[in-house]
């Protein structure tokens, strides 16, 4: 989806991303819980049936935090002007990002085939997957960064 704003004679493109790595790592997440879970039960039979439920429950936790973690530089919104361009990220827990304006001039753009990494002072500032927007919209941001 891509808005187009005139404001102030300035020209603005908002790009809205979906969370692809978030639903694909929840049908990962579902699995490992499963898989996980059975083999606590399996293997820890020795163990009473509440600390092999906590471990199993402490297990999976730890796997959906890992996942907050690994999506905390996933955009959800770029709005690209002239000379910088906007972020605000999908992220809500505490690996949150705040959203950001960054110089399109001081941001460094590595481009690995499928994923845009965007990098400022050394620091990655975000991760942009082309399976995350549409064809339009990936090959706008690949003309604006690079």
């Amino acid at each position: 989806m891509v808005i187009q704003l005139w404001r102030e004679s300035c020209y603005m493109e908002v790009i809205k991303l979906r969370a692809y790595f978030m639903n694909r790592y929840a049908y990962w997440l579902l699995a490992s819980m499963v898989i996980s879970t059975i083999l606590i039960f399996i293997i820890f039979d020795n163990i009473s049936r509440e600390d092999r439920f906590m471990f199993s429950s402490f297990l999976m936790g730890a796997e959906a935090y890992l996942g907050f973690f690994l999506n905390r530089f996933e955009p959800e919104i770029i709005v690209l002007k002239d000379n910088e361009f906007d972020i605000s990220y999908l992220n809500f827990n505490s690996f949150a990002k705040a959203n950001a304006t960054y110089n399109k001039n001081e941001v460094e753009v590595v481009n690995k085939g499928d994923k845009l990494l965007l990098s400022y002072e050394n620091r990655i500032i975000g991760k942009v997957r082309e399976k995350a927007t549409s064809a339009e919209n990936w090959t706008l941001l690949e003309k604006y960064f690079i």
